[in-house]
């Protein structure tokens, strides 16, 4: 698991230091249940959050691209 946070954490580095508008998700454990609801929280994972569908994971980037929130953020995000 260590090399995975490190991996993770030069990726988002990497992210960070472009000029680009980019959005870093940071999802707990991904289910497959089928809701696509979620919380947000910039700098930070949702309290009591352990879980997220993939379905919710995919209606966040979308939502964060098409109406331009988050820009230059790194948000986690849970059931």
């Amino acid at each position: 698991m260590r090399n995975h946070m490190r991996d993770s954490l030069a990726m988002e580095e990497i992210v960070q230091s472009d000029d680009l508008d980019w959005t870093i998700a940071r999802p707990p454990r991904l289910t497959q249940e089928d809701y696509s609801t979620y919380r947000s929280r910039e700098g930070a994972a949702p309290k009591m959050g352990f879980t997220v569908s993939r379905k919710a994971v995919a209606a966040f980037m979308l939502e964060a691209i098409e109406q331009k929130k988050h820009v230059r953020k790194i948000v986690g995000i849970a059931k």
